[in-house]
């Protein structure tokens, strides 16, 4: 068993005296954390789980049955270095410089390029792609690029709408 770490944003608008966070424990969500960016509720799960596509859909199952829906998930979506560093505990230092073409003696390929952002100067990348470049150069688990694909599976309809 391996532990997955999953950040799932609510449907809709929540506030914190709705008895959400009640309704979510009762229907198995109890190895998350639900959080609030203002009235959006998103879940932080630490999940065990025998592969991360059982992890992912256990985990919306979950949401489902307390009565909630899932809007997405960022480990399926687009991401600034910001939202990168949060998700593979890596320096943003050390990311902008990969961005910026400083790869180091050990990086084969260059860091994905931003799909999003760039005349603007806040650069959006998307999630998969960058996970898939730090497993390939050694920088981040295979497991993390795993949640990102069984989120890409699980939510592909609802990620294209967010």
């Amino acid at each position: 068993m391996n532990t997955y770490h999953i950040t799932l944003t609510l449907q809709g608008e929540h506030t914190e005296a709705d008895a959400l966070e009640d309704r979510l424990y009762e229907a198995g969500c109890d190895d998350a954390t639900l959080c609030y960016n203002g009235r959006t509720a998103y879940l932080e799960f630490d999940r065990e789980a025998a592969s991360a596509r059982d992890a992912v859909a256990t985990a919306i199952a979950n949401v489902e049955t307390a009565g909630c829906q899932v809007a997405h998930s960022e480990q399926g979506g687009f991401v600034t270095l910001a939202s990168v560093a949060y998700l593979s505990e890596l320096p943003i230092k050390t990311l902008r410089a990969w961005a910026n073409g400083q790869r180091g003696k050990k990086l084969e390929a260059s860091f994905p390029a931003p799909h999003f952002g760039v005349s603007s100067g806040s650069a959006v990348y998307y999630w998969p792609e960058v996970a898939a470049w730090l497993v390939e150069n050694g920088k981040l688990e295979r497991r993390y690029l795993e949640v990102a694909q069984a989120v890409i599976e699980l939510l592909p309809m609802r990620e294209r709408a967010a």
